[in-house]
């Protein structure tokens, strides 16, 4: 976060330092900007042999703020994610480490307000953690948690209305010895979500496919579809949505001789 002292190239500012002085690699930056204008930072950094967090605010044309720790810290918090709605409003998630194990964590801040205090969205075992906000501050969340010894992932979501609070876990996956990794997450403009993941089966045969599911706004979440055929070679899968609600997911698929990329769309959600 040591920003550049080299001359600003045409249309942009010169360039300022938003952080002190850090050692390499621990950086990590993020940033999101509301539809006002106003920015956010966060990176990541060790103080006393801990990973902490610190951020910055800058108001739409102002300068940006000191670094202050975000949430004291956030000592032992990995991943962290930010999700902005339309109306500003911002939403954090993160992993952090309770005893030997992890949880996802969340927090969220209204236009010019603070952050609240974080809240637990999983169980115990919980990581890969995403989010994304929709239209009138909806958000969405999905992890992975593990199961059965930790062989076996399972994904789970949590969703918050606008202003209020948030749902408690559910599966997406489902059926015995079913699991997934390598998750993906997006949100179109109708508030509808859409996750997407390598799912696996722990019984004999091919045991990998790329599998999506579907949560309307208001709704629940649909039961999995496979969108690749099941296979014993399969690359990790990437999903973007268009203005108009569809979906575009991409991946990589054994064939002979090697491997091919392979994508499948989704109709629009109305």
């Amino acid at each position: 976060m040591v920003a550049s002292p080299a001359s600003a190239a045409p249309g942009w500012s010169r360039p300022m330092n938003v952080s002190g002085a850090m050692s390499i690699g621990e950086e990590s930056p993020l940033v999101n900007v509301d539809s006002a204008g106003n920015a956010t930072a966060v990176w990541r950094r060790y103080r006393g042999g801990r990973l902490i967090y610190e951020s910055a605010v800058r108001q739409a044309g102002g300068p940006w703020s000191a670094p202050s720790r975000f949430f004291g810290g956030l000592e032992d918090a990995y991943g962290l994610q930010i999700a902005v709605d339309p109306l500003g409003a911002e939403t954090t998630i993160w992993g952090r480490r309770v005893g030997r194990s992890w949880v996802v964590q969340s927090a969220t801040r209204s236009v010019g307000g603070s952050w609240s205090a974080p809240v637990t969205l999983s169980a115990a075992g919980a990581g890969s953690a995403l989010v994304a906000a929709g239209p009138e501050g909806s958000v969405t969340a999905v992890w992975l948690l593990e199961r059965e010894e930790g062989w076996r992932s399972v994904v789970q979501s949590a969703t918050r209305p606008a202003g209020g609070s948030w749902s408690r876990p559910v599966d997406i996956t489902t059926g015995h010895g079913r699991g997934g990794q390598h998750l993906q997450l997006v949100v179109d403009s109708w508030g509808s979500a859409t996750a997407i993941w390598e799912g696996y089966d722990t019984r004999p045969g091919p045991n990998f496919a790329i599998q999506a599911a579907k949560h309307p706004p208001g709704g629940v979440w649909s039961r999995p579809t496979d969108i690749s055929r099941w296979t014993n070679s399969l690359g990790e899968p990437q999903i973007a949505v268009g203005p108009q609600g569809r979906s575009t997911a991409i991946w990589a698929i054994g064939a002979k001789g090697g491997s091919v990329i392979q994508s499948a769309t989704s109709g629009l959600t109305r």
